[in-house]
């Protein structure tokens, strides 16, 4: 099937000279920045498996399984630096070469193989895509391997590695049509054949799917164990990042040239890639015209076929993610290249053998100067894109900033970011820094600052930031904070800012300072000013964020030097997202945490000699807050009868929504409201015993009871008037 036309060990040298060139390539493009973005996700999710999170139960994940280990087990081989991160897509990048040789080998001849891994190995939109920490690379990889295996004819070897494609990325399961048409191809040219398709197509498609079922049966075990079950399919489908932004306001002609300007990098120029391109849609229209016409087939022009089949794909790739579905991101477009490439090598290796005939003499000369005209064509670019990796990008400051900070930060100092937040949060893993970040939205910056005035406080803004919003967060925080330049720390994109205060929040000689708006107050500390800030804490804990008025009721109030007595009820608030229809509270000698309280408006308890409190939830606020706490279940609703739960919903499934309904025995256990399951059914049907703990494991705690911010700790369960009734008492006393 395959025909020889140069010396294997030419075409081994040639390809190991390749290999070099790309692993010389990628390492200087890897090198030259810090982590950022999708890569720092993926990076502090393999950290967690390193640190004991082995199935990362206590971690969001965003992606199937395959990308975390792999970030995982590069980091515990060649340690925890960003260098490691990035090694699985070198040498995923680097095997998709080989692979790529292999599948033009196999399907036209070697040298279709190696012009077309030797123009990836430079590719400016290689260099960009692949040697990373995201998932696109070895993704690509699983897939080219489930096809040169096809063209081996081990079927069911090529649906494991598709399964792992997928495992790895949700979008290969857009490659799977250009998989499953060499598995037939080669089923089709192998020396016997069934006559009938269906039966040869059947076969190899059981065989397929024989191969899969490994990897997807732990796709699913890992998922249903994760912290959201099914977490990253959910949110690819659920989530709105495909229903908003520019890209679902672009025509489809629109969208697709835009697709085809993100090709441009490809090969380097812009025109030739247009061209290769314009190649690629012509090859696939011909040869689908001529498939209809019975011009060719299959079993009798293997090599066509494949030609069909890798053109066709690619012509597919771009009228999908021309749709209105797509995000405009120009990473959606590595599937594709590796056949771009190929048709374009099969194309010129047409043109040279075609050349060759007429003139045998000038056989090398045309391919030496083939190889020139590539250089040219893709090297300049190439150099130029390794050139311009080499300036400085603002996630380059994120390492500097957060280690300056860890090592001269007071206590447990607070960074605040525009758009860096998940780099920052990778780089501060392990310190005694905290990152927030404000979104690059000035309106929610003050709040972040109220929010931790108990800390010590740092502002980093990139370049574009600075040129946006300086200005704009200047006078937001005004006058009640300013910025202070850290100025001993030198950046090459951004300033980092320490923030301060315009006046020392707290309680000195009964006199109470606070943030009262804009700006600080001071006034006596009495009963009805902590009446005030009482009312406004609470009603800033209420979902739709109320006035203050008729939110607390004081009931007594006594200060002697302090807060001698305080009794007061709350209702209607929300506490770690679960609505409380009412609660009481009564201390003597309480001691609140004053930097949250007159700052935050946010009541902490530090200490009190007594304590002891009463929360009173309605089973409908118990009913929405298991539908947040489970994207899965909709239509939730909570019936409670004295300690037994009966909760009814339905399984919000892409496919199927089946109707659940699970009873059992609510008890406390420590601060974790739990569930005793006693009865469980899916659609009506009653699920075994045995299946019960395990539906246990996923409900379970129903609630966590955290509340040592009033200075309380669960004591005790009730029901009273069909709501339930979580009854506190003070916390010890601690020296």
């Amino acid at each position: 099937m395959t025909r020889k036309t140069i010396s294997p060990r030419l075409a081994a040298v040639c390809l190991g000279l390749i290999l070099v060139i790309g692993a010389a390539a990628y390492w200087q493009s890897a090198r030259r920045h810090a982590i950022g973005d999708d890569e720092a996700l993926y990076g502090s999710a393999g950290l967690a498996i390193l640190d004991g999170d082995f199935l990362l139960h206590h971690t969001r994940v965003m992606k199937p399984f395959v990308v975390y280990y792999l970030q995982a087990l590069s980091r515990a081989v060649a340690g925890r630096t960003d260098l490691a991160g990035r090694l699985p897509g070198i040498v995923a990048a680097l095997l998709c070469l080989a692979l790529v040789y292999r599948i033009g080998a196999r399907w036209f001849d070697e040298r279709v193989g190696l012009w077309a891994a030797g123009w990836l190995a430079v590719s400016p939109f290689v260099l960009l895509h692949f040697p990373n920490a995201r998932t696109d690379a070895p993704a690509l990889l699983f897939v080219l391997a489930a096809v040169a295996l096809a063209g081996r004819g081990r079927t069911a070897w090529a649906g494991f590695a598709y399964a792992l494609a997928f495992a790895t990325r949700q979008l290969a399961a857009f490659s799977l049509p250009v998989v499953a048409a060499f598995v037939w191809l080669d089923a089709a040219t192998s020396p016997s054949p069934p006559a009938a398709f269906w039966r040869w197509a059947g076969r190899e498609t059981a065989r397929f799917a024989k191969g899969a079922a490994l990897p997807v049966l732990v796709l699913l075990a890992w998922s249903s164990y994760t912290q959201e079950p099914f977490g990253w399919l959910v949110r690819e489908l659920g989530g709105d990042k495909y229903q908003t932004g520019r890209h679902a306001q672009m025509t489809f002609a629109a969208k697709f040239l835009y697709w085809i300007d993100q090709t441009r990098g490809l090969f380097g120029a812009g025109w030739l890639t247009n061209l290769i391109l314009l190649l690629v849609f012509a090859t696939a229209i011909y040869l689908a015209i001529g498939l209809a016409r019975r011009w060719w087939r299959p079993r009798e022009n293997p090599t066509t076929a494949a030609l069909a089949v890798m053109s066709g794909f690619v012509v597919f790739f771009y009228l999908a993610h021309s749709c209105g579905f797509f995000t405009l991101y120009p990473r959606f477009l590595v599937p594709v290249a590796p056949w771009i490439a190929l048709v374009a090598a099969a194309g010129l290796t047409a043109i040279l053998d075609r050349l060759g005939e007429a003139a045998p003499r000038l056989r090398v000369p045309l391919a030496i100067g083939a190889g020139l005209a590539s250089l040219l064509a893709i090297g300049p670019p190439a150099v130029d894109f390794l050139r311009a990796q080499a300036e400085p990008r603002p996630v380059d400051d994120v390492p500097a900033v957060v280690s300056w900070i860890a090592g001269n930060g007071e206590g447990k100092p607070v960074l605040i970011v525009g758009g860096h937040g998940s780099e920052a949060g990778y780089y501060a893993r392990g310190t005694n820094l905290k990152v927030q970040h404000f979104g690059r939205r000035p309106e929610k910056l003050r709040p972040l600052i109220v929010s931790h005035l108990d800390r010590e406080l740092y502002l980093y803004l990139d370049g574009r930031e600075l040129a946006q919003y300086l200005k704009v967060l200047r006078q937001e925080l005004a006058p009640a904070f300013r910025l202070e330049a850290a100025t001993e720390l030198k950046l090459r994109r951004g300033v980092l800012y320490r923030i301060k205060t315009a006046a020392e929040i707290g309680i000195v000689d009964g006199q109470a300072t606070f943030l009262d708006g804009a700006d600080f107050q001071a006034r006596p500390l009495t009963c009805e000013l902590a009446g005030r800030l009482l009312a406004e804490s609470f009603a800033a804990l209420r979902d739709d964020r109320t006035a203050a008025a008729n939110v607390v009721e004081l009931r007594e109030c006594e200060i002697a030097g302090g807060l001698r007595r305080l009794v007061f009820a709350a209702e209607d608030f929300s506490f770690d997202k679960l609505t409380i229809a009412r609660a009481t509270f009564a201390y003597r000698d309480l001691e609140p945490d004053w930097d949250h309280w007159l700052a935050a408006r946010r009541f902490h308890v530090r200490r009190a000699a007594e304590a002891d409190g009463l929360y009173q939830i309605d089973p409908a606020a118990l009913a929405d807050y298991i539908a947040r706490k489970n994207s899965n279940l909709t239509e939730v609703r909570a019936q409670l009868t004295g300690d037994r739960l009966r909760i009814a919903a339905r399984a919000a499934l892409p496919l199927w929504r089946p109707a659940l309904l699970l009873e059992g025995e609510l008890r406390l256990d420590g601060e974790k409201l739990l569930l005793r399951p006693t009865r469980a059914e899916v659609a009506g049907c009653r699920l075994p015993a045995w299946l019960l703990r395990r539906v246990a494991k996923q409900i379970n705690p129903v609630f966590t009871a955290n509340l040592s911010r009033f200075g309380l700790r669960p004591a005790a369960l009730g029901e009273s008037g069909g709501r339930l009734e979580l009854r506190a008492v003070g916390l010890p006393a601690t020296p």
